[in-house]
């Protein structure tokens, strides 16, 4: 930090600057100005954090130096040096917000106490200006991962009414109301995605992304009330909050489709669900909307493709197989998770014998693949695995299905697929929660003499205790109290070096308001009791 002197007697200046330790208070050596006017012209070029001036002197006297630093420089810390016989001048100085008056003569002590008290309040306020920015740049860099979360949660029937409130809340408070009466799902993809899009470099590919979904947040907000987020593959998910006498969705999707074409160049194809009365239908939609997609082999790209359409004359019995296999999901993204190759291979053999048995269309074999691959990336998503650029996949997987011949071919193509996200999960480690782990740490730091229960810290950083648990023991190798009480000691430890400080006011001062829980943590972690410790630093061996 950096402090300026200014007085008029250079005995004052001199003495102010040589009598006092400034670097032991975290202060580069002092600057020294003659006047307010020569004041002013360090200022402009050392931004100093603190000025220490005396009221009277020649050319611009400290009141108005002042008032032209809380013109000017409102953060800049003053402190007024005045005299008995200056005491109505000092009166004066309250208007122009002094920070602190040291009333002559002072001593040392005096002055280095009011200077301290301000660098506090100087770190504290920088401190509490830097957790705010971190947290600002957390919430705008996670607010698309946050609405695709609570999306996900949504499409997967977690948080649909009834009793599930919770991802609605979140919603809400990104600016995403879904309050019905009717609701309705569809999926924009781009036609030949990883042939065009995906060939170019990142740098134009996320900007050409991030213009497709502007055009379509912006029409589609104009003419209906519908949330858009991002998926990767070129895909995009829509939930649509349906109201009477709103532009048919059909003609919304085609408007969209002369958007893309006329001002990006894009051909997109547009899978669309049944519309939904509640939304706990909203995971069916959205199944719906998967299905539909998958006739794009049929029919080609730029397709509007509604589900009572795509499925029109599919058989029952193939029907029932369908709902059957999709009840294997979570096995198989729980042996993903687990990267458990043998086990992903017994899933799919087994889901592809009974697909077989009840005979399901070869629209219905394609469509499930699909979905299994959608909610194999989704998984990976949450991972916080990033599959743009790594995806082994030199087609588009829509292009590649719609080839395929036989449900084996099929099958071998989509465990091969699923293999190839295992081997991404394997090589790749993620940083997605280091943010989050850093404010944390910055939060924990800032209040160490409070009770930090780990749900305190976590409600701090917006995740729920069990992932902040997880993820805070993956980033930094130990759990969230063991982290804490080393901290803890350590702190404890700098701050025993005093011998003015009592073990207990320590003990207080890091946390521990248990004085036998910080005695034999300390213990623990240093190796020997704290009366041996200070013994130890007081008489080095």
């Amino acid at each position: 930090m950096k402090i300026l002197v200014v007085d008029d007697e250079p005995i004052i200046r001199t003495g102010i600057a040589t009598s006092i330790e400034w670097n032991a208070l975290g202060f580069e050596p002092p600057q020294l100005a003659a006047n307010g006017r020569a004041a002013l012209e360090q200022i402009a070029q050392a931004a100093p954090d603190i000025v220490l001036t005396d009221i009277r002197m020649p050319v611009m006297d400290g009141l108005e130096l002042a008032r032209q630093i809380r013109a000017t420089w409102p953060d800049i810390r003053v402190i007024i040096l005045t005299g008995y016989d200056d005491f109505s001048y000092a009166q004066q100085a309250i208007a122009h917000r002094v920070s602190a008056f040291v009333l002559k003569p002072f001593g040392a002590e005096s002055l280095i106490e009011t200077v301290g008290k301000l660098a506090d309040e100087i770190r504290k306020e920088r401190a509490v200006r830097e957790e705010a920015l971190v947290r600002s740049r957390l919430m705008a860099e996670n607010l698309p991962l946050i609405r695709a979360g609570c999306f996900d949660h949504l499409i997967a029937g977690e948080g649909a009414e009834p009793g599930g409130r919770s991802a609605l809340e979140t919603l809400r408070q990104v600016g995403v109301a879904l309050d019905g009466p009717c609701y309705q799902v569809f999926l924009l993809a781009i036609d030949g995605y990883l042939d065009t899009v995906g060939n170019l470099p990142p740098a134009s590919r996320e900007t050409l992304m991030d213009s497709l979904r502007a055009l379509m947040e912006e029409a589609i907000g104009h003419h209906a009330n519908g949330y858009l987020v991002r998926r990767d593959m070129g895909l995009f998910l829509c939930i649509l909050n349906r109201h009477a006498g709103e532009m048919p969705v059909e003609d919304l999707c085609r408007y969209l489709q002369t958007l893309a074409s006329t001002h990006l160049h894009l051909s997109i194809s547009v899978g669309i669900g049944a519309e939904t009365g509640s939304l706990s239908g909203i995971p069916t939609s959205y199944a719906e909307a998967l299905e539909a997609l998958g006739s794009r082999f049929f029919r080609g790209g730029r397709s509007i493709l509604a589900i009572r359409e795509a499925r029109g004359g599919g058989r029952q019995e193939g029907r029932i197989g369908f709902m059957q296999a999709v009840a294997e999901e979570k096995e198989l993204l729980q042996a993903i998770r687990e990267m458990d190759r043998a086990r992903i291979s017994g899933i799919l053999a087994s889901l592809f014998d009974q697909l077989a048995a009840n005979r399901l269309s070869d629209g219905g074999v394609r469509t499930l693949a699909l979905r299994m691959l959608m909610a194999a990336v989704r998984e990976l998503e949450k991972q916080g695995v990033a599959i743009e650029g790594h995806l082994e996949l030199q087609k588009d997987p829509f292009r590649e299905i719609g080839r395929l011949e036989t449900a084996m071919a099929i099958r071998d193509w989509l465990g091969t697929v699923l293999g190839s996200l295992v081997d991404i999960m394997e090589k790749e480690k993620t940083d997605t929660y280091k943010s989050v782990v850093k404010l944390a740490i910055v939060f924990i730091q800032s209040h160490f003499s409070e009770d930090l229960p780990l749900a305190r810290v976590a409600e701090h950083v917006h995740v729920t205790p069990a992932y902040f648990s997880r993820i805070f023991k993956e980033e930094t190798g130990v759990n969230f109290l063991e982290w804490l009480n080393r901290q803890r000691i350590e702190q404890a430890r700098s701050l025993l070096a005093d011998p003015a400080r009592k073990t207990y006011e320590v003990a207080e001062m890091v946390g521990f308001h248990d004085y036998k829980h910080f005695s034999s943590n300390f213990r623990r972690y240093v190796g020997c009791t704290l009366s041996e410790y200070r013994e130890r630093i007081r008489k080095p061996s």
